[in-house]
């Protein structure tokens, strides 16, 4: 049953202790909060964490917690990630809808053309596979300036599907049919 220690900013969870300001608080903190923002469900967050109906309940009564929740919400919504999190739960919406549009035979031919259009800039032609490999960009910097070095950068590498494989064959080539 999780209880609040007031000496320190932890929680007893599942039986163990946890420090707010460990990795392990810090995204209780952030799962707690995105469900108080609905992007997770509290029966996703219960399932996460293990938690019974009366864990949560008792999760809301640490004074900690709260005040780390509400940390954390002033700092997803100064950054836009709360806004970015709940427009994409709602973007796995649209493409139903463009497709009712586009399915829709009284639907103006323009709105159908329109709905098809987004539909395939939303749904990238070709494989996950060719899609897989792309990812955030990202620097490594090592400062060594106190060992009487340099800095030293290291850019994440840009990673490109392979492009296909195409033949050429030109007009006067026999083509062999």
């Amino acid at each position: 049953m999780p209880t609040h220690k007031p000496e320190t900013d932890a929680i007893v969870l599942n039986g163990e202790t946890i420090d707010l300001a460990s990795n392990t608080g810090r995204e209780l903190t952030a799962d707690c909060t995105r469900a108080a923002e609905n992007p997770i469900s509290d029966d996703d967050l219960r399932a996460k964490w293990e938690l019974s109906p009366a864990d949560l309940e008792n999760l809301t009564r640490s004074k900690a917690l709260v005040r780390a929740i509400r940390g954390e919400r002033e700092r997803r919504v100064r950054s836009g990630l709360a806004a970015r999190e709940a427009a994409a739960g709602y973007f796995v919406q649209a493409p139903k809808i463009l497709n009712s549009i586009m399915s829709d035979t009284g639907a103006s031919p323009r709105h159908r053309i329109e709905a098809a259009r987004e539909m395939r800039a939303t749904a990238p032609a070709g494989s996950d596979a060719a899609t897989a490999n792309v990812g955030p960009n990202f620097l490594i910097r090592i400062d060594l300036t106190r060992s009487g070095g340099g800095i030293e950068e290291y850019p994440s590498p840009k990673v490109l599907p392979a492009p296909k494989a195409t033949q050429e064959v030109k007009a006067d080539e026999d083509i062999g049919w």
